[in-house]
Protein backbone atom coordinates (compact mmCIF):
# COMPACT_ATOMS: atom_id res chain seq x y z
CA UNK A 1 0.00 0.00 0.00
CA UNK A 2 1.54 3.37 -0.81
CA UNK A 3 1.80 5.88 2.03
CA UNK A 4 -0.45 8.27 0.21
CA UNK A 5 -3.24 5.51 0.35
CA UNK A 6 -2.89 4.87 3.65
CA UNK A 7 -3.23 8.39 4.75
CA UNK A 8 -6.56 8.56 2.32
CA UNK A 9 -7.56 5.70 4.46
CA UNK A 10 -6.68 7.26 7.45
CA UNK A 11 -8.55 10.06 6.91
CA UNK A 12 -7.76 14.18 8.02
CA UNK A 13 -7.82 14.84 11.71
CA UNK A 14 -11.64 15.14 13.12
CA UNK A 15 -12.52 12.50 10.47
CA UNK A 16 -13.69 9.16 10.21
CA UNK A 17 -10.96 7.04 9.05
CA UNK A 18 -12.44 5.24 5.01
CA UNK A 19 -11.45 1.49 5.44
CA UNK A 20 -13.17 0.92 1.80
CA UNK A 21 -11.11 3.32 -0.03
CA UNK A 22 -9.19 1.24 -2.84
CA UNK A 23 -11.27 -1.84 -2.21
CA UNK A 24 -13.44 -3.54 -4.91
CA UNK A 25 -17.08 -4.91 -5.49
CA UNK A 26 -18.46 -5.96 -9.21
CA UNK A 27 -22.08 -5.32 -8.25
CA UNK A 28 -21.17 -1.83 -7.04
CA UNK A 29 -19.30 -1.54 -10.60
CA UNK A 30 -22.23 -3.28 -12.55
CA UNK A 31 -25.52 -1.99 -10.63
CA UNK A 32 -23.92 0.77 -7.60
CA UNK A 33 -24.68 3.77 -10.16
CA UNK A 34 -28.28 2.82 -11.12
CA UNK A 35 -29.40 1.49 -7.41
CA UNK A 36 -27.82 5.06 -6.20
CA UNK A 37 -29.87 7.28 -8.77
CA UNK A 38 -33.12 5.71 -7.62
CA UNK A 39 -32.52 6.29 -4.29
CA UNK A 40 -31.83 9.66 -4.92
CA UNK A 41 -34.25 9.94 -6.71
CA UNK A 42 -37.07 8.75 -4.49
CA UNK A 43 -35.23 10.58 -1.44
CA UNK A 44 -35.50 13.83 -2.94
CA UNK A 45 -39.27 13.01 -3.54
CA UNK A 46 -39.75 12.41 0.01
CA UNK A 47 -37.73 15.39 1.17
CA UNK A 48 -39.83 17.79 -1.38
CA UNK A 49 -42.97 16.29 0.35
CA UNK A 50 -43.93 14.69 -3.01
CA UNK A 51 -43.84 11.02 -1.02
CA UNK A 52 -44.90 10.29 2.40
CA UNK A 53 -42.15 10.00 4.55
CA UNK A 54 -43.66 6.53 4.80
CA UNK A 55 -41.95 5.35 2.02
CA UNK A 56 -38.58 5.68 3.43
CA UNK A 57 -38.36 2.23 4.83
CA UNK A 58 -39.20 0.65 1.51
CA UNK A 59 -37.10 3.01 -0.58
CA UNK A 60 -34.27 1.34 1.96
CA UNK A 61 -35.38 -1.82 1.02
CA UNK A 62 -35.44 -1.29 -2.40
CA UNK A 63 -31.94 -0.11 -2.40
CA UNK A 64 -30.65 -2.95 -0.36
CA UNK A 65 -32.52 -5.65 -2.92
CA UNK A 66 -30.96 -3.57 -5.58
CA UNK A 67 -27.65 -3.62 -4.78
CA UNK A 68 -26.68 -2.92 -1.38
CA UNK A 69 -26.88 -5.85 0.69
CA UNK A 70 -24.29 -7.71 -2.26
CA UNK A 71 -22.06 -4.82 -2.04
CA UNK A 72 -21.65 -4.54 1.40
CA UNK A 73 -21.17 -8.36 1.34
CA UNK A 74 -18.68 -7.88 -1.23
CA UNK A 75 -16.36 -5.00 0.35
CA UNK A 76 -16.61 -7.07 3.51
CA UNK A 77 -14.85 -9.62 1.59
CA UNK A 78 -12.60 -7.72 -0.11
CA UNK A 79 -12.06 -5.89 3.29
CA UNK A 80 -11.09 -8.84 5.16
CA UNK A 81 -9.00 -9.98 2.53
CA UNK A 82 -7.15 -6.60 2.49
CA UNK A 83 -6.41 -7.18 6.31
CA UNK A 84 -4.89 -10.56 5.73
CA UNK A 85 -2.60 -9.52 3.55
CA UNK A 86 -1.43 -6.30 5.59
CA UNK A 87 -1.12 -8.06 8.62
CA UNK A 88 0.39 -11.23 6.85
CA UNK A 89 -2.18 -13.46 7.47
CA UNK A 90 -2.20 -15.26 3.78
Amino acid sequence: MHRAERRLRAGQPGQRPRPSLGLYSPTASAKGITADLAWYENLTDVSAGCRPTSNYDGLVTDWQNAAGNQVRTEMMQAYAADQARTWGQV
